[in-house]
């Protein structure tokens, strides 16, 4: 058992450029790793309530692919749209982990027309993509900064084979994640691919929250830099870096003033130059 959760292993992603991430969440009384979290992040908005913490048994193909064996959402179902616009609206970056889509369109909303200047983010998953729910991803999508899915999830939501087609049927500016290969961008009718710049040494371990990871350390290299290319090369980096370890392990002492810094340890980290590695962490 390792700590999980989609807004955890974004807001790591994230810590990796900023020291003032905030987590919003709600989690049980008996939630193994509170101290953790506190610990990483002193400026979380944890509600502590009555209930069970979120449950996930997965299996992982020899593609990636994550199966769902058994999953059970816990307390952070009563998380509300009002409780993230109430403290969403203190901060201009926001990234919104996989949530009830009616209730990410409302949040979404409520802060947009609190300041449209604001930059919002969201991905989402695959056992979202449902019903009345694909149409509302679909609004989601148009009112975020950045709608963010993986290939088998913007195939699942528009009913379509190729990435490259699906991504033309949703409207606002859409990234598709490719893995280690970078990930596609549209925005109007402009679709450009983005490679991911240098390759990662060593075998992949754990993919779990990768996808998450990517979206984290995207938000917080688009706060620094404004750069859509570079942001996503950072997502594509450290979430490929997550994948070399079990959990975060690899990740969560990282530190990096910029992307370039990242790119530049990862590109030492290929030329085995472990000595000068240390300065990037804490």
């Amino acid at each position: 058992m390792q700590p999980g959760g989609a807004a955890l292993y974004s807001a790591v992603g994230a810590r990796v450029f900023n020291d003032h991430v905030a987590i919003l969440s709600n989690i049980s009384s008996n939630y193994e790793f509170r101290s953790e979290i506190r610990r990483l992040f002193p400026h979380a908005h944890i509600r502590i309530r009555k209930g069970r913490s979120s449950r996930f048994r997965i299996h992982y193909t020899q593609r990636g692919e994550a199966q769902y064996l058994a999953s059970r959402i816990g307390v952070g179902k009563y998380l509300t749209a009002e409780e993230i616009y109430r403290i969403g609206r203190r901060y201009q970056l926001i990234h919104l982990a996989p949530m009830n889509p009616n209730k990410v369109l409302k949040a979404v909303l409520k802060l947009k027309m609190d300041d449209q200047h604001k930059v919002i983010t969201h991905n989402t998953w695959m056992g979202y993509m449902y019903g009345k729910n694909r149409r509302l991803l679909m609004e989601i999508a148009k009112h975020t900064s950045f709608f963010i899915l993986s290939e088998r999830e913007i195939k699942k939501l528009t009913r379509m084979n190729s990435s490259f087609d699906a991504i033309k049927k949703i409207e606002g500016r859409v990234i598709v994640t490719l893995g280690e290969l970078g990930a596609i961008y549209k925005e109007g009718d402009e679709i450009s691919m983005i490679p991911a710049a240098v390759g990662i040494p060593g075998e992949v371990v754990d993919v779990t929250g990768a996808g998450d990871v990517w979206c984290g350390a995207f938000i917080s290299a688009y706060g620094l830099t404004r750069d859509i290319h570079k942001s996503a090369i950072a997502g594509s980096l450290l979430s490929s870096l997550k994948c070399r370890g079990w959990g975060f392990e690899k990740i969560v002492r990282l530190k990096f003033r910029s992307v370039d810094e990242l790119i530049e340890y990862v590109v030492r980290l290929k030329e085995k130059k472990h000595r000068s590695l240390r300065e990037y962490t804490n």
